[in-house]
């Protein structure tokens, strides 16, 4: 009798309890992930940077996105920015989300224990051979004499921009 109640409790509570209610469909069933998916096979080792975004919408066509969330941070590739300087900010399982601006260096700045914001100076974006950000910005603002910002695709408030360096 106590096995009978212990088949039933957990057949009932699995059957009640579905964490994946809607599948992948949410992700891989949008155009904009379908752009991102189509410019992968265009260009497979082109980098990208995601901005206020679920950050690893695209790993999941992949994109090598430098913001994602990493288990063990690309030290070589922080380190390129600022000397490992802010080593103790970026060492760490984070959610990385970036800013971006061309008015002062770029800046770590720690949000919580796992969560950080990257001020990107659009200049350093070269350092890191960024090829393509996702954005609901309207980044040609911040095109210079360094690096212009071509925006090749539009949906909703995102857009794909492909970075080009002078």
């Amino acid at each position: 009798m106590f096995l009978i109640c212990v088949i039933f409790i957990s057949f009932t509570a699995g059957a009640l309890v579905n964490p994946v209610d809607y599948g992948t469909d949410v992700v891989l069933e949008n155009n904009m992930v379908h752009e991102v998916e189509s410019i992968v096979h265009q260009d497979p080792n082109a980098k990208w940077l995601v901005q206020d975004m679920p950050i690893n919408y695209l790993t999941v066509v992949g994109a090598k996105t430098v913001n994602s969330v990493n288990v063990y941070p690309n030290l070589d590739e922080w380190h390129i920015i600022d000397n490992g300087e802010n080593e103790d900010i970026y060492n760490r399982y984070a959610h990385i989300m970036v800013n971006f601006q061309n008015e002062s260096n770029t800046t770590f700045n720690l949000t919580s224990q796992d969560s950080f914001v990257v001020n990107f100076n659009v200049n350093d974006l070269e350092k890191l051979n960024i090829s393509y950000i996702l954005s609901p910005e309207d980044l040609d603002r911040l095109s210079n004499e360094n690096v212009t910002f071509e925006k090749i695709y539009e949906q909703d408030i995102y857009k794909i921009y492909h970075i080009k360096y002078n």
